[in-house]
């Protein structure tokens, strides 16, 4: 025997006081709903191909991520001392001391190296290269002086002052080349309104 359903039963005994209201007079012919009208053309793309798609993103930014932290970890050399045959093996770097002369040594070296390659981009004189590479050889002699020396303090600040130097010496030469750069195109305009007859 079946479970005896109270709810069908209930309503089929109290059938008329559900039909109380009458439902309103419409034209329904209006209303017409075609299968076409109602079906887009939904295109679905399979839960897979969605997963493979953000996995190769996520690797990406993974990727990406890693190799800026290791290259803003990472000490760049600086474009003067790659033409120093000496291994830096023997040296302590700063970025080795702690994390605020990492990000010190950091910012110079990449200054350094910006205000070099303007400077390539002018013209390097071989007597600046020669200034640099003397405060490069200062620089290392100062990093052979900090695992040995008793004062590290005073060795430290001397780096940093070196790479100041290195800077502001940059800085200077870049300013005047620029300003004699700016100098020489005037007078050219100057001699190019001239006219010479024969």
């Amino acid at each position: 025997m079946g479970k005896k359903d109270y709810l069908k039963d209930f309503i089929d005994s109290n059938r008329d006081s559900f039909d109380v209201y009458e439902a309103p007079k419409m034209n329904f012919g209006k209303l017409e709903i075609t299968k076409e009208s109602t079906s887009k053309s939904v295109k679905l793309v399979p839960l897979k191909t969605v997963l493979q798609i953000a996995a190769i993103a996520i690797l990406f930014i993974g990727l990406g991520g890693a190799w800026l932290y290791r290259s803003n970890s990472s000490t760049p050399s600086v474009a003067i001392l790659e033409n120093n045959n000496e291994s830096n093996d023997d040296f302590i770097e700063l970025s080795e001391i702690s994390d605020e002369m990492a990000e010190l040594e950091n910012y110079y070296v990449q200054q350094v190296n910006l205000k070099h390659k303007q400077l390539e981009g002018l013209g390097i004189d071989s007597e600046v290269n020669e200034e640099l590479r003397a405060l490069s050889e200062e620089f290392l002699s100062l990093q052979k002086e900090l695992g040995e020396g008793t004062d590290n303090q005073a060795i430290l600040e001397k780096m940093v002052n070196n790479y100041q130097l290195k800077l502001d010496f940059l800085e200077k030469i870049i300013n005047n080349m620029n300003s004699v750069n700016e100098t020489l195109p005037k007078n050219n305009k100057d001699e190019s309104n001239y006219t010479i007859y024969y």
